[in-house]
This record gives C-alpha cells, sequence and structure tokens, in this order.
C-alpha cells in the first residue's frame, strides 16, 4: 500500500491530535514542551485563524498521514 500524505492548514479542531502528539515519544524528541490544554489553546489557536485580509503565518499547516 502506497503512503500518502495531505497538506493543509491546522484547524481548531487538530489541537487535541496536536497535544497527543506533543506527548507521544517520538514527539517529544522533536519538540522540547508538553503543553497544557490550556498553553496550547493560547499558543496555537491564534495560528488556526486568518489575519484580517491575510492568511494566517505559513507555520500553521499540518501533515496528515493516510494510516
Amino acid at each position: 500500500m502506497t503512503e500518502s500524505f495531505t497538506f493543509r492548514f491546522l484547524t481548531e479542531g487538530d489541537l487535541p491530535l496536536l497535544l497527543e502528539w506533543f506527548r507521544r515519544p517520538h514527539g517529544q524528541e522533536v519538540w522540547d514542551e508538553t503543553p497544557s490544554l490550556e498553553e496550547a489553546l493560547d499558543k496555537y489557536l491564534p495560528r488556526t485563524k486568518p489575519h484580517g485580509h491575510q492568511p494566517a503565518p505559513a507555520n500553521r499547516e499540518a501533515i496528515f498521514s493516510s494510516e
């Protein structure tokens, strides 16, 4: 089976998955943080929103695997 990846903008609904990823061993190898839900909302929720007529920063993309 061929694995595929999807790139799309991060949404508020992705935040629980992001937190789960931070807490996994491979996530902790990449990110030196394990934020609480409140910390994650403060940091990442603004990245899910556009800024006026400008799109939100480019670093708000999420990557999803088909597996």
